[in-house]
């Protein structure tokens, strides 16, 4: 393994403790920051032997872009933690076009790896209809990453490759969290992934992330999954006919079982409903974090409006809202500008409707779950502008 590859890899370990898998709580900080050390040394070791080349606009591109991303995640609240992820969002812009597609490639072949397992187990417990078989025990509550749902009272038991919240234990049947907290990261994750490469589903890795997000019940792969053949169908019609009669044969096997389609129908089909305007699904948001933001709405204070409140209790809630709470007007510039430089970075000059596709469904990913400190977000973020803007130059993973 060349210094490059120990590089490469060291980078996809920390996109997967981005991720949050529950391996991690408690002690992912402390390898976080072992990585970045480490990544560090190769770096330097690079530049002092002339292996490391970057282009002078390139350069400059990643000063501008630490510069905005310090700034943007000091006002949302990061202190020593904003140089860190700063640091981090730098390298994935630096780097070059083939080293981002190898560790795209390194990261989503760990992911599909800890997610098999998982599915496997899913299986187990519905076909059991008892998902305690293999219950290794309580996680701590202080390794939860989000405090706010041990504050309401929440638990989280795991299993081998697999974490589960209490109040769906026992059950007979639940949405597969694989081993994060909660099935909405398997959707988004899976989404975002699978749109990056087409949704293309002739690689194992890709099976199994895309059976991850249908069994994950997670409304927006759904939508995404909708959207995507919405605006690409006429591209390959005879492949999306085929996954069309699959995923409807799919869904009406799960209705005939009476229990599984009332299951269903609740997570699915009853959120889609269009009431009061809005989604009935769209419920990221909570009540508090609404009214906030109604009264961040109505504030004449210039200094609320350019930069937020000062505190804001978001109660666990997860929505773009939130940035305009924590940051005001000049953080949501922030953060689009981020957004817009590693574009224009990867960009490859082919606008086609697979690269607007990606875009809106990047775009419903962030409307519900807005955090680019997650590292994992931006690869692939960077990859799929890469991959997308330019078919003739990279396979299909």
């Amino acid at each position: 393994m060349t210094i490059k590859e120990l590089g490469i890899f060291i980078l996809s370990l920390i996109c997967l403790i981005s991720s949050a898998p529950f391996y991690f709580w408690g002690w992912g900080d402390y390898l976080l920051l072992f990585c970045i050390g480490f990544l560090t040394i190769i770096g330097l070791s690079r530049a002092i032997n002339h292996d490391l080349k970057l282009k002078v606009n390139t350069i400059y591109g990643g000063f501008v872009l630490c510069l905005i991303s310090y700034t943007y995640l000091t006002l949302s609240g990061l202190s020593i933690g904003a140089i860190l992820i700063s640091f981090l969002i730098l390298i994935v812009y630096s780097i070059d076009d083939y080293s981002l597609e190898k560790l795209f490639l390194n990261f989503k072949k760990i992911i599909s790896f800890i997610l098999f397992p998982a599915i496997v187990l899913w299986f187990i417990h519905i076909i059991l209809s008892n998902n305690t078989f293999l219950n290794l025990g309580q996680i701590r509550s202080d390794f939860v990453p989000n405090q706010h749902k041990v504050d309401i009272g929440l638990y989280y038991y795991y299993y081998p490759f697999m974490t589960i919240v209490d109040y769906d234990v026992p059950s007979s049947f639940y949405r597969f969290p694989g081993p994060f907290d909660e099935p909405g990261v398997v959707g988004t994750l899976a989404s975002l992934m699978l749109c990056a490469d087409k949704f293309s589903l002739k690689s194992k890795m890709n099976k199994t992330v895309f059976l991850s997000g249908l069994i994950s019940f997670s409304l927006v792969f759904y939508i995404t999954f909708f959207i995507y053949f919405s605006l690409t169908f006429h591209k390959e019609i005879k492949r999306n006919i085929f996954y069309l009669f699959v995923l409807i044969s799919l869904i009406f096997l799960v209705i005939r079982n009476s229990f599984i389609g009332s299951y269903f129908n609740k997570l699915i089909i009853d959120r889609l409903i269009f009431s009061n305007g809005k989604i009935a699904g769209d419920n990221r948001a909570s009540v508090g974090l609404e009214n906030k933001f109604n009264e961040w709405m109505s504030s004449y204070d210039l200094q609320t409006r350019l930069f937020g409140f000062k505190s804001v209790d978001l109660e666990g809630s997860s929505s773009i809202k939130q940035i305009f709470l924590t940051t005001g007007l000049v953080g949501f510039a922030l953060f689009i500008a981020i957004l817009m430089m590693i574009f224009f970075r990867r960009f490859r000059g082919e606008f086609n409707i697979y690269v607007l596709s990606f875009l809106l469904i990047f775009g419903l990913s962030l409307y519900q779950r807005p955090d680019i400190s997650a590292v994992y977000i931006l690869l692939i973020f960077s990859f799929g502008v890469l991959h997308l803007s330019s078919t003739s130059r990279f396979k299909r993973f």
